[in-house]
């Protein structure tokens, strides 16, 4: 289209150039009357064709380029589409090789399987393990653990994910514009035990190197049903580019508020409630029942949310839209700050969060004046740091959005958000 503008622009300004070299000739001998003597006609043709010759030896030239430009053109494409063509080819013949392959190994990947799933309920008595802090402790658990149970059948195994990464390496290599839809199309020929031994082999010392980095970039475990507390932690940790599609079937019904301890969450989600009449507003200190609101340190934090995400089972309906405020982190017996677990936030599912903060001296003042007695403001201050590093945190994992609310005003971006999640 570009090239066909040009064309057109360079025949318009060589006919303008041709009438009005013509003009000029006939504007300056206008006065002058038509002479008989055929001389004078040879020296106006010697000028005509002087300037239109140039002119259209021009046009020849820009007509000849156009056309050499054409057919590179033509070549290029068809070479790209010989190449896509030998590429599919390729692909096709791989992928099918590595298909009877993993028929081949199919008992020993769903022996593997078994073993991995048996061996992997451990960490759900070892939550402390489960963290960014012990990240290379870690490692070298599951590295161990899949060691244990590839070693016995590594002779068939091997061959199969030195298959599988050979497939990889093809597509990343290519020339391919569209890549992704090559890896999908490995992805949806593998079962889901085949992805979750691969969930394990590619954070080993196996795969770290070969296959790993793939897998994370192309977000190709995004499929995986992380079906456990245990699995989703893993998957945080060790997947932290992969967005996992579980958790986008689920219905997005529910908005959680959190914010420290006086902020002002009840009078803020009362707001909200008025304006935007169908947003259910629930309490989590409602939903568990505490019997002492002014008790703000929870005994055992893990077990409390476990109970939230029951009762919130038995009231929480796909027909509403709910608001419900609770807590990023909370204090426990010990008055140690413990960041609320992100398989709660996992489960809840929420459309989006919202974080309420305001200054630490109103909010402790307000702490006294409803209950007689509140943290220190250095506590109150080390609460709010926490809320927002964790409400980031789980935005970023979920890539849901975030708004930070100071003084309980109600944004427009909230208010935007809001209107086109309800209606």
């Amino acid at each position: 289209m570009r090239k066909t503008l040009i064309l057109w622009i360079f025949i318009v300004i060589c006919i303008l150039l041709t009438v009005g070299s013509a003009g000029f000739y006939i504007m300056t001998y206008v006065d002058h009357t038509i002479s008989d003597d055929p001389i004078y006609f040879g020296v106006f043709g010697d000028y005509i064709g002087g300037v239109v010759g140039t002119i259209l030896t021009l046009l020849s030239v820009g007509l000849l380029y156009l056309t050499y430009a054409s057919q590179m053109q033509i070549a290029y494409k068809q070479n790209n589409l010989t190449a896509h063509q030998q590429f599919e080819e390729t692909f096709f013949e791989l992928l099918n090789s590595f298909q009877l392959i993993a028929k081949d190994t199919n008992h020993e990947l769903k022996d593997i399987y078994q073993k991995l799933k048996q061996s992997s309920e451990e960490f759900e008595y070892e939550d402390n393990l489960l963290s960014q802090e012990n990240i290379c402790i870690l490692q070298q658990r599951v590295n161990d653990m899949f060691y244990d149970v590839y070693y016995p059948n590594r002779l068939k195994i091997g061959v199969y994910f030195r298959n599988l990464c050979h497939v990889m390496q093809f597509i990343e290599q290519s020339q391919e514009q569209d890549k992704l839809k090559y890896f999908q199309i490995l992805q949806a020929h593998m079962c889901d035990q085949e992805l979750l031994v691969l969930f394990f082999y590619s954070i080993s010392q196996l795969g770290k190197k070969s296959i790993y980095p793939l897998i994370d970039k192309w977000k190709f475990l995004n499929v995986l049903e992380a079906d456990s507390k245990m699995m989703l932690k893993l998957v945080s940790l060790f997947y932290p580019n992969t967005k996992f599609k579980m958790l986008e079937r689920r219905t997005r019904n529910i908005v959680f508020l959190g914010g420290v301890h006086g902020v002002g969450k009840t009078t803020f989600c009362d707001m909200l409630n008025s304006r935007y009449k169908n947003l259910k507003y629930l309490s989590a200190s409602q939903i568990l029942n505490w019997s002492d609101p002014t008790i703000k340190v929870v005994e055992n934090i893990d077990n409390n949310q476990e109970v939230l995400l029951q009762k919130l089972q038995k009231v929480v309906s796909y027909d509403y839209c709910y608001l419900l405020d609770g807590h990023f982190c909370l204090y426990d017996k010990n008055m140690l700050l413990q960041d609320i677990d992100i398989y709660v936030f996992e489960q809840l599912n929420p459309a989006f969060i919202i974080l309420l903060e305001r200054n630490v001296d109103v909010i402790h003042e307000q702490l006294m004046r409803r209950d007689k007695k509140a943290f220190s403001q250095d506590q109150i201050k080390q609460m709010m740091d926490r809320e927002r590093s964790n409400a980031k945190k789980i935005s970023e994992q979920f890539d849901i959005p975030l708004f930070i609310i100071e003084n309980n005003e109600i944004t427009e971006d909230l208010s935007a958000c809001i209107e086109n999640w309800l209606y």
